[in-house]
C-alpha cells in the first residue's frame, strides 16, 4: 500500500496472465529480430566458381551468376538496375574490377580473375518492387578464391628440406608456396610432396635431391627441373620435368625421372609420357616401360 495525497493508493498487481503475454511478445520480437540478423548473414544473390585455368596465363575463368531477391521477393515483381564488380580483399592493397551492369533479376557471365581472394557485389544496386517499396543497399556475393597458377604448395614434408628462393633460405612446412625459381632440397632421409594450387600436377621429391620451379613456369604448363636425385610426377593436365638433356612431358600420367651421373632415367608407371634430347630426338614411352638419357643425346628406343 503507498501513501498519495492523504489516501491509500493500491499497489498494481501484474497478473500471471499478463506476464505470460508480455514473455510471449518479448520471444515473439526477439525471434523475428534474430531470423532478419540470420537471413542478413546467409541471404546471397551473386555466386562465383573458379571453371579452369587461361590457358599459358597464370589466371582463371571464373563462372558468375545472380539471382536478385528485392525485399525477399515478398511485394511483387521488382525493376533492378545494378553493376556488378569484383574487389581484392585480404592483400596490401584492394583493386575492383567491373564486371557488367544491367537490369536483370538472373543471369551469368564468365569472366577471368587473376590470383587472390574476389569480393562479388553488386554496388550500387537498385531494386523498386510494384509497390514502389525497395532498397538501395549493395548486395555482397560470394568470396572466390582464385588459385596462384605460378605457384607450388608443399602439401608433407619429413626430414630437414630446404627452400632457398635466392635472398631466403627457410625450412619446407606444409602449406608453404613456392614461388617460380624456388629450390628444393632434401637432405639424407628427407622427402617433400609439392602440387601445384590449381591442383593440376603433385610431385614427390625423394631424399637426396635438388629440384628447382621453373621461372617460365607461369607462360605454359607447370614445369620443374631436377639438378639431381629423384621424383616422382603425377600430372592431371600437362607437366614438364626436366634433368640434365632430357625434358619429359606427361598429361594423366605417373612417372619417375632420375638425374645420376651424367644420366637421366624416366620410368612411367601409368599413362603416356613424352621425353626428348637437348639435341633432338623424341620417343613416347607407355606404362611400364622406360627410356635413358645420357650426355647430350638422344632418348634410347623404351
Amino acid at each position: 500500500m503507498l501513501l498519495e495525497s492523504g489516501r491509500m493508493r493500491r499497489r498494481p498487481r501484474i497478473t500471471l496472465v499478463a506476464a505470460a503475454l508480455a514473455a510471449i511478445a518479448l520471444g515473439t520480437l526477439a525471434s523475428v529480430a534474430a531470423a532478419g540478423s540470420q537471413r542478413a548473414t546467409v541471404d546471397t544473390f551473386i555466386f562465383g566458381e573458379v571453371a579452369g585455368r587461361v590457358p599459358g596465363k597464370n589466371a582463371s575463368r571464373v563462372n558468375v551468376r545472380w539471382d536478385f531477391k528485392c525485399l525477399g521477393d515478398k511485394l511483387g515483381d521488382a525493376t533492378y538496375e545494378w553493376t556488378l564488380v569484383a574487389s581484392t580483399i585480404g592483400g596490401a592493397t584492394s583493386r575492383t574490377v567491373t564486371l557488367r551492369t544491367g537490369t536483370t533479376k538472373t543471369g551469368r557471365l564468365t569472366t577471368v580473375l587473376t590470383p587472390g581472394r574476389w569480393q562479388l557485389r553488386a554496388d550500387p544496386f537498385l531494386c523498386e518492387t510494384e509497390r514502389g517499396a525497395g532498397s538501395t543497399a549493395p548486395e555482397v556475393g560470394q568470396v572466390v578464391d582464385v588459385p596462384d597458377r605460378c605457384a607450388w604448395l608443399v602439401t608433407r614434408a619429413r626430414g630437414s628440406v630446404e627452400l632457398d628462393a635466392g635472398s631466403v633460405v627457410r625450412r619446407a612446412r606444409p602449406g608453404a608456396s613456392l614461388a617460380p625459381a624456388t629450390a628444393v632440397t632434401t637432405l639424407a632421409g628427407a622427402a617433400l610432396d609439392l602440387k601445384t594450387a590449381g591442383g593440376e600436377a603433385s610431385l614427390a621429391v625423394r631424399a637426396g635431391s635438388r629440384v628447382v620451379v621453373d621461372r617460365a613456369t607461369c607462360g605454359g604448363n607447370p614445369r620443374v627441373t631436377v639438378t639431381a636425385g629423384s621424383v616422382q610426377g603425377v600430372a592431371r593436365d600437362p607437366l614438364e620435368v626436366n634433368a640434365g638433356a632430357a625434358r619429359s612431358t606427361g598429361r594423366a600420367a605417373t612417372w619417375t625421372v632420375q638425374a645420376a651421373g651424367g644420366r637421366t632415367t624416366i620410368a612411367v608407371a601409368r599413362g603416356t609420357v613424352t621425353v626428348r634430347g637437348r639435341t633432338g630426338g623424341a620417343v613416347v614411352v607407355k606404362a611400364g616401360q622406360r627410356t635413358v638419357v645420357a650426355g647430350k643425346g638422344a632418348p634410347t628406343a623404351p
